[in-house]
């Protein structure tokens, strides 16, 4: 039907299985190798060295109208350094906290030199 792609360079063997055996959070999928999104991409585990977790506000028609509060999971490639911002592989999104910290755990379980940010709820969703 389709192949699985990953963001990165670096794949994993035999997505399509690995995909199938993943834990559901919202509408994504975590598995001990990677976290499946939108049912054709791939972030590799391998790959992920920081995951900030972050209230933010989702306008749906773009620039304008009322926001919906979010709370995003943010993977990102490599540390952060010396006040450079690198642009993240992949930005989950959830509707619930309790989700976006279920996910957060289980990809930080899943890797444990993964470390693990969240930021001031106040700040960012003003």
């Amino acid at each position: 039907m389709f192949d699985w792609e990953s963001v990165s360079a670096i794949t994993i063997p035999d997505p399509k299985n690995d995909s199938r055996s993943a834990f559901r959070i919202g509408k994504y999928r975590i598995s001990e190798k990677a976290v499946y999104m939108d049912g054709r991409r791939y972030v590799p585990l391998s790959v992920v060295r920081r995951i900030r977790l972050q209230p933010t506000v989702y306008t749906p028609k773009g620039c304008c109208g009322a926001g919906l509060p979010m709370t995003a999971v943010a993977l990102f490639a490599d540390e952060q350094r010396g006040g450079t911002v690198t642009k993240p592989l992949a930005v989950l999104l959830f509707e619930s906290d309790r989700d976006a910290e279920a996910a957060l755990e289980k990809i930080v379980s899943a890797n444990a030199s993964i470390v693990a940010e969240r930021t001031d709820p106040a700040k960012s969703r003003e």
